[in-house]
């Protein structure tokens, strides 16, 4: 989605389960191809965990990603930290994780030159500040597959 948006802010909702302190990511919704507002991401949420109470997998909402307007931003903005904070009140479910694409290694990865799906994420957990500005440990089990989904979709772009 990203993709087809390169010059807006993407933001979008993490779907995946927890064990412990690890993250498993399984799906990645997005949401808008600019900054949301309140009403956008309360109607997204709930539209996301109505289709997974019928989910028998223990999949839950788990995180946010966004991808930032700016091809050289690697932090996150304000935006994505204030509705990932949002959806940190839920204390039992644990410490949502954010996600920031990174434009540049995306735009390497199209033009095929040497750069790797990990170099394309990072993630951010909970700081010391309670800011999601703490880079986390990030591993993609299926890379050559995430690669091959990337291509699939900037080739077959029907948005």
């Amino acid at each position: 989605h990203a993709a087809c948006h390169p010059t807006a802010p993407v933001h979008g909702v993490l779907v995946g389960s927890r064990t412990k302190n690890k993250v498993d990511i399984t799906d990645a919704v997005p949401i808008c191809h600019e900054n949301p507002t309140k009403v956008l991401v309360e109607t997204s949420l709930s539209l996301i965990l109505s289709s997974l109470e019928g989910d028998k997998s223990n999949k839950s909402i788990v995180g946010w990603f966004t991808a930032p307007e700016l091809l050289g931003e690697t932090k996150p903005g304000p935006v994505a930290l204030r509705i990932v904070a949002s959806l940190a009140t839920d204390e039992s479910a644990g410490e949502p994780v954010l996600l920031v694409l990174k434009n540049e290694s995306i735009v390497k990865l199209f033009a095929q030159e040497e750069t790797t799906p990990e170099n394309c994420v990072q993630a951010f957990g909970k700081d010391f500040g309670s800011q999601w500005m703490e880079p986390l440990s990030l591993e993609i089990v299926e890379a050559s597959n995430a690669k091959k989904v990337v291509f699939n979709d900037k080739i077959d772009i029907k948005d």
